[in-house]
Parts: structure tokens; sequence; C-alpha cells
């Protein structure tokens, strides 16, 4: 639900709350295939004001606080500044911290191998593969600081947003191989199975983002509009890949920038005909990440 406050001493507000309930079952999938659910309350307000004496500075602060079951309890604050240089011209500073839960298969996800022939056996052969058992894994967390600019030359329905921005992962998320980090037990119904490689979900490394984004928007006519975005990139970060042993030191750490697309291109020319049509036109681009 949301309710938008009565304007109060130039202060707008919006608050609101939020209840969301999941729940999953899947047979090898799930660690010993069983169902999961997991409930979220999230409570969050967003307010601004105008100060100065010709209104020219804008204050916009938000906040969202968050329970996780099982996870614990998170808040994301959000505050930007703005200043109105002038009618064709502003500026903005911008911080923010945020999180991403984990999903269920990366806190509860569980594959095994099985030889079909010896299912109806006492005991099958069964190999676990990649397991989340026993993992203590934490949310993501991006902290961001922006800075930008936003133009309208001058031209009726011509506007231009540039923005530079540093972007902090941490906790990032992934999966890493523990060389022969299943010694059995882990294997249930195969207790004589030699050790072998497990991957396992942890949070794994972090991740460091720089950029520069900018979005052009166009008013061709009364029918047809112009918008194109650009983003560019510097990402720098590293994720544990290898352990030697469950848990053990790691052994091979591999960089993570190429996971991050270095250059983004996205172009929509959109026109309205007559007899009520409309038709678009959309270009995507991305660099090569792996």
């Amino acid at each position: 639900m949301q309710h938008t406050l009565a304007e109060t001493g130039g202060w707008r507000t919006v608050w609101g709350a939020g209840l969301r309930l999941d729940r999953i079952k899947g047979f090898n999938l799930i660690i010993d295939n069983r169902s999961i659910e997991r409930k979220q309350y999230r409570l969050f307000a967003n307010t601004e004001k105008h100060f100065g004496d010709d209104a020219q500075w804008v204050l916009n602060a938000g906040l969202m606080l968050e329970h996780e079951q099982g996870l614990g309890n998170f808040a994301s604050p959000r505050i930007s500044v703005n200043y109105h240089v002038d009618e064709l011209n502003s500026i903005r500073l911008a911080v923010a911290r945020a999180y991403r839960m984990p999903s269920f298969y990366e806190q509860f996800g569980e594959i095994n191998l099985f030889d079909a022939s010896t299912l109806s056996a006492p005991t099958p052969f069964y190999y676990t593969g990649y397991s989340s058992r026993g993992m203590d894994i934490e949310p993501e967390e991006l902290r961001s600081v922006e800075l930008g600019w936003f133009i309208a030359p001058g031209k009726e329905g011509v506007s231009l947003d540039a923005r530079i921005f540093y972007e902090q992962l941490r906790n990032y998320i992934d999966s890493v191989n523990h060389k022969g980090g299943c010694t059995g037990t882990c294997d249930p119904y195969s207790q004589a199975l030699g050790p072998h490689d497990i991957w396992m979900n942890e949070n794994a490394g972090g991740l460091d983002i720089v950029g520069v984004d900018l979005h052009a928007n166009i008013k061709v006519s009364d029918r047809t509009s112009f918008i194109a975005s650009s983003s560019m990139v510097r990402p720098n970060g590293n994720r544990d890949h290898e352990r030697n042993g469950f848990m053990g030191p790691v052994t091979y750490n591999q960089s993570i920038d190429d996971f991050v697309p270095t250059l983004t291109l996205s172009a929509l020319w959109s026109h309205r005909f007559d007899q009520g049509w409309a038709g678009s036109v959309g270009l995507y681009h991305m660099s090569l990440m792996n």
C-alpha cells in the first residue's frame, strides 16, 4: 500500500508498506527436495522540498527498511540535491545504498547426479555436484554516488541528461569450486565414494565500476520522438574461483572485469500515424561480456 501525505511546510512526502511471501519446491534443485518459503516486510518513505529565494535548490531523500526472513534487517537510504542553475541547466549530486537478496537457488540450491540403474537399490549411486548446504550467504550490497547535469538547450522538446558515477558492489554471490571438498558426507547414499570437487555458492568477491551515462530526448514533432542512451563503464573486480578442500584457502582468484559490458547503446524512434496507429523502431547494442 502507498499513501501521499498532505504538503506540510513545503515538504511533499509519500510513504508505504508491503508484505511479500515467496515459496518454492523442486526435485533435485533444492536441498533435501524440501519446500522453502521466505517472508519479506518493507516500509518505505520519500520526501522532497524546494529551498532558496527562487526555489532553485531541491532536496530529495528516501529510505526503505526491509526485514528478510532468515537474513535479517536492512536499510536502503538515498539522498540527492539538485540545483537549478537557470531555466535550461540543473546539476545534481546523489548517494545511495541498496541490497540484492540471494535467490532461493543461491541460498538453498543443490544438484545431484544419479546412476539410473541403481535408483532402486538400497544404496543408489548419488553424486552431489553443486550445493549451498551449510553456507551462510549474505545479501549483495551496492553503494553508489553520482554527479549529473541536465540541460535543455533552448529548443522545445530537446533535452540531454549526463552523469558520471561510481558504484561499489560487495558480497558478490557466485559459485566457487571446492577442490576435493566432498569427502562422502555430502553424498548421503554413497559413503564409499571418494573425495570429489563440489561447487558451492558463497560471497565470493566484489566489483567497482566507474562510468558515464548519456541520455538524449528529442521531440521531432507532435507525432514523432527520438530517444537515445549510451553508457560507458570501467569495471574492476575479482572473485574467488577455486578453493583447496571444503572452505579451504583460495587457490585461484579470477578477474570479473569482463562480467560487465563496457559499452551499451540504445535508440528508439517512434511515430503516431493517423487513425490510431503507432509504430517504433529500436536499436540496441552491448559490447562483449563473459
